[in-house]
């Protein structure tokens, strides 16, 4: 076995028709600019043995290594390191592309196997590491970062009528596989690419499987509980902290994290004088602060508070749009940005977080409100028709309704019931499959793309593989009772946390209520569109923008979040992706 331990940039070059060379130098482009985000390590680990010549890259982490070396060794191909990429070749030595149906983790894969001149390209089944790419004749270029696969010759930074309509009327959330440039794809979650001189398959390698739950209440809460706590503590170790906003996801985290290391710091985040101005509303009843303080009384975490101020939110919004190379969340991905970075500055390098358990357990409005669980719409996107009302009509591929059916029908296709599955148990299958493909992505890549900018990594327990197949087989009937949402990890968890935190309502990530912030990215707005120069005039039509000066903007552009200042925010990251990008139309 030999490692070739060249720096990669985050991304390289495949000659479809050479795929037997692409692991010598000559067959892979090298870029400068970045280190290698493909590679665990910055490394290429190629393994020859008689009878196999495989090359390996991977981003991310298992959480299941023990198990799968534990198989390894039952099938006499024992792991003789602890280097990740022989763990893969040895599983893929024994079930070939079967291997991957085993893992457990957040990870983007590479792997080509020489004498089958095959390449194969595998995200993990939530989607929680990106892996891009784009596709020519001759060639495909694969990259953990979008601006890097831009690098390329043959990659041109363009936008056509498809992507305009994705991104006005679905924004910030994308249909899976797809990105806002014409030309570069994603691997969709728990499907792998197959690259042969013959040409490329999309394969999945992960589904949701219906089948009849068995489990009493009292059995399946002790379940779930355990599962739970397993996930996090599989996740945890000396060098995780934890992020705590007090809502009952995030404190569940931070409550078994702590069983792990008692030393567990905590992180939670506020702005500047959020106590004057917080206004309550239907989604965000209450502050924070007074739920942290509970669970720092429970568990004598070592707790930092990370205070925001409107200016570095401001400043914050470009640089967190090129983090996703994509205008995205607002101010919602610049508050994560700046926390992270106040983070970094204190020396931490992973966090848990408790995000995704709505997507599972039923923590959104939508799960709940009769009017919003139809399926004929996505319910975290109001007003379809008025979003597309700003998109200059040349663009315009078919109306909003149509579109949006269109997609839902298309995420929806793949599903199967058992025979005994009846429709409303359907209904709320089919509505957290809307969730895991659409909302949470939105949600998993902020997090991932945020904490790259500054070399960390953001965990998310709830996103466990196996937690997401049991919850999806679980009736809707234990998951919500009583009114009270996420009924079910209410009660596997109400011996662990305060009576105050079990019983909260569902809160989201916080945002600033301060009338600076509004006023400051107002005042950028309107600079903005009084320039007839900028890109945004390209695509948009200018008497819509004018409106939204004068317009209350109550209602969320998207899910609870990004209402007011957010969506004005969000334009303006739209027009500097344009400008920054090049991009044509």
């Amino acid at each position: 076995m030999s490692t070739f331990a060249g720096e990669l940039s985050a991304h390289c070059f495949l000659d479809l028709n050479h795929i037997r060379k692409m692991c010598h130098q000559d067959a892979i482009e090298f870029f400068s600019d970045q280190r290698a985000v493909l590679g665990s390590d910055g490394k290429i680990a190629c393994f020859k043995e008689t009878g196999w010549d495989v090359v390996i890259m991977m981003d991310g982490h298992l959480f299941n290594v023990s198990e799968l070396k534990e198989e390894c060794l039952r099938q006499g191909h024992p792991v003789q390191s602890d280097a990740v990429e022989e763990l893969i070749f040895r599983l893929y030595q024994i079930h070939r592309e079967e291997f991957m149906g085993l893992l457990n983790g957040a990870f983007s894969i590479v792997l080509v196997d020489r004498l089958c001149d095959l390449a194969l390209l595998i995200r993990d089944p939530m989607g929680l590491k990106p892996l891009f790419y784009h596709v020519s004749k001759d060639h495909v270029v694969f990259g953990s970062l979008i601006r890097c696969i831009l690098k390329h010759p043959s990659v041109k930074a363009q936008a056509g009528a498809e992507e305009l309509m994705e991104m006005m009327l679905l924004g910030p959330s994308r249909t899976p596989g797809k990105t806002y440039f014409k030309g570069i794809d994603e691997v969709k979650p728990g499907y792998f690419l197959s690259l042969t001189a013959n040409g490329i398959q999309s394969i999945p390698y992960f589904f949701l499987k219906d089948e009849p739950w068995t489990l009493n209440e009292e059995m399946t809460i002790s379940f779930v509980h355990d599962l739970v706590s397993d996930a996090i503590q599989r996740q945890s170790d000396e060098s995780c902290c934890a992020l705590l906003s007090g809502g009952l996801d995030s404190s569940v985290v931070c409550a078994k994290a702590y069983e792990t290391s008692e030393d567990l710091r905590t992180y939670s985040v506020d702005y500047v004088d959020q106590s004057v101005y917080f206004k309550p509303n239907f989604y965000q009843k209450s502050r924070d602060q007074d739920y942290i303080e509970l669970m720092k009384e429970r568990y004598p975490f070592e707790s930092h508070e990370v205070v925001l101020s409107h200016e570095a939110l401001r400043k914050s919004l470009k640089d967190a749009m090129l983090a996703r190379d994509l205008p995205s969340m607002a101010d919602v991905d610049s508050s994560l940005y700046c926390f992270l970075e106040k983070m970094k500055e204190m020396g931490e390098s992973a966090a848990l977080s408790g995000e995704c358990a709505d997507e599972l357990f039923g923590g959104y409005p939508w799960y709940t409100q009769p009017h919003l669980c139809t399926l004929t719409h996505f319910p975290w996107i109001s007003s379809a028709s008025d979003r597309l009302s700003y998109l200059k009509e040349e663009f315009r591929m078919m109306d909003a309704d149509s579109y949006i059916k269109m997609k839902i029908r298309s995420t929806l296709s793949s599903l199967t019931f058992h025979k005994d599955t009846n429709c409303e148990e359907r209904q709320m299958k089919k509505m957290m499959k809307l969730n895991l493909d659409w909302f949470m992505q939105t949600l998993t890549d902020r997090a991932d793309r945020m904490a790259r900018a500054f070399n960390m990594e953001i965990r998310v327990p709830f996103c466990d593989v196996r937690l997401v197949q049991v919850l999806y087989q679980i009736p809707w009937s234990m998951k919500y009772q009583d009114g009270m949402e996420k009924s079910l990890l209410r009660k596997a968890f109400v011996n662990e946390l305060p009576d105050e935190i079990v019983h909260r309502r569902k809160s989201p990530y916080p945002k600033t209520h301060h009338p600076e912030y509004a006023r400051m990215i107002k005042e950028d707005y309107v600079k903005m569109i009084l320039d007839d120069d900028n890109p945004i005039h390209q695509i948009l039509r200018k008497e819509k923008l004018e409106e939204l000066i004068y317009s209350e903007m109550n209602t969320p552009w998207y899910g609870q979040l990004m209402a007011g200042p957010q969506l004005i925010a969000y334009y303006i990251q739209l027009n500097y992706w344009m400008e920054k990008y090049h991009l044509s139309v």
